[in-house]
This record gives structure tokens, sequence and C-alpha cells, in this order.
């Protein structure tokens, strides 16, 4: 019995290093948001076995999140987009938003059991101590709870991942910039005018 809990032990710990591993590997490239976000469902999935993981990301104006990516949504190892989440209607996905808007505002974790009876864990993404949006995890299919212990590892990887999702963002809008600035060079008049 003993063995058996210390390799179980043993294995989530392992889990969780594949984890930050693959999310530390964003850090080392230049990678686009999208990639970055499913890099960060993909670790998240893995290290804890959870069956659903839905992030939220703050808008321009920093005051509201929206759904950037999801997976298990609608059916165990699905993968659904921003459209997609912001196109579903369900009591679940209203009580998750709640429930990452408070982690998002408060800047800490919230968990526990819903109206619903689903048992969930609202993590905030933490950049700085400033708040870049939340991540949502249940266990819909299974109904297994969240242990405290995944609940922690789960806000050690938002940390990380932080970064990756701060750096996809800057890389994106750097590449946006360079569009507008070569279209910009592209509406001047040739050179020769004398200017």
């Amino acid at each position: 019995q003993e063995l058996q809990e210390a390799l179980n032990k043993l294995d989530r710990k392992v889990k969780e290093l594949e984890a930050r591993d693959q999310i530390n590997q964003l850090l080392l490239t230049i990678q686009t948001p999208k990639k970055a976000l499913s890099t960060i469902l993909e670790a998240v999935q893995g290290a804890l076995g959870v069956e659903r993981v839905v992030i939220l990301l703050s808008d321009t104006s920093g005051e509201k999140l929206e759904p950037a990516t999801g997976a298990g949504v609608l059916s165990p190892g699905d993968l659904a987009s921003s459209e997609t989440l912001r196109g579903i209607s369900a009591p679940w996905l209203e009580e998750a938003k709640v429930a990452a808007y408070r982690a998002f505002r408060e800047g800490r974790v919230i968990s526990g059991e819903g109206p619903s009876g689903r048992c969930s864990a609202a993590v905030p993404i933490l950049r700085l101590g400033e708040a870049v949006g939340a991540v949502i995890v249940q266990n819909p299919f299974s109904g297994r709870t969240l242990a405290e212990e995944d609940v922690e590892r789960l806000a050690n990887l938002m940390a990380i991942a932080a970064i990756a999702v701060s750096d996809a963002w800057l890389y994106g809008d750097s590449e946006q910039w360079k569009t507008m600035m070569k279209n910009a060079g592209n509406l001047l008049p040739s050179s020769g005018t004398g200017l």
C-alpha cells in the first residue's frame, strides 16, 4: 500500500516536471499566442490528468475575461477555439466564468464545488503580480475531485505559463506592428521626391 502511494506520488511529480518542461520550451522560442495556449492546455491536462481545461484571457481593457481556448469542453479530449467557447451556452461554462473572474480579480485560487455540483478550480494567470487571465479545470465526465496538491501544481504551472502567454502576445503585437509599418511604407510616395 505504501509502495503504491509512493509510486503514484512519483508519477504525479514526473508528469508535473514534463508539463513544466513543455511550458519552459515555449520560453526558449518565439511562439504565436495560439501555439502557446495549445501547449499550455496539453501540459495542464497531462500534468493533472483533468478532463476539462478552459483558459480565459484579459481583453484589451483589462476589465473583462474572454474565453481563449479549451479542452474537454463538449466531450473528453476535444479542443475548442475561442469562437466555439463564445457560442456555448451551458451552466457549467457560466459557473466557470464567474469563478475565473473572481480568481482574476482577487489574484487567488478559487476552488470547490459550484452550484451545479461540479468540483473545479480557477487559478489566476499572474505575470509580475498582474493578472493576465485565469484557467479553469474540472473533471465533469468522471466526477473525480481535485486534490489540493493538484490545485497547487496548477498554480505553479500557471506562474510559468503567464510568462509564455505574455511573450506570445508581445510577439504577436510586434508582428502586427511590422506589418502595419510595412503597409504604411507602401503608401508613401517613392523616393526621389526630394523629401
